[in-house]
């Protein structure tokens, strides 16, 4: 079982590595398909350097965790996506649905969950 989520956790830092990436060095593609757009120079900025943060440190903490059997990554990678599992959620609440709006939830809090129960089972095999 350790190996098989190892293995999920290596695939989801590659997912979330690749998003980070197009973040990075193509913005106005990868904005495009979360519905962001910018008016200028500081909006794509933001959208640079705030999103390629947010995924490419999710991904670091789910390839950390899985490479060196670490459970502190994988939880604060965790907290990552619940909180933007939260916001989601209080937007779903204030402003209401859209088209697709549970896609990106349910990828948030599967990464979530993945990421608790993958530090829970790599610290109890970590002490044997």
């Amino acid at each position: 079982m350790t190996t098989i989520l190892r293995i999920v956790l290596l695939l989801g830092g590659i997912f979330y590595g690749v998003m980070g990436a197009r973040f990075l060095f193509y913005p106005a593609g990868a904005a495009e398909g979360f519905a962001l757009s910018a008016t200028g120079p500081h909006g794509w900025s933001t959208i640079r350097g705030d999103m390629a943060a947010f995924f490419l440190v999710g991904a670091l903490g789910l390839i950390w965790g899985a490479a060196r059997r670490a459970a502190t990554p994988l939880v604060f990678t965790a907290a990552l996506f619940g909180i933007a599992l939260t916001g989601r959620a209080i937007n779903l609440a204030q402003a209401g649905s859209y088209d697709g709006w549970w896609t990106p939830m349910v990828v948030e809090a599967a990464t979530m969950v993945i990421a608790l129960i993958a530090a829970s089972v790599l610290a109890r095999t970590a002490r044997h």
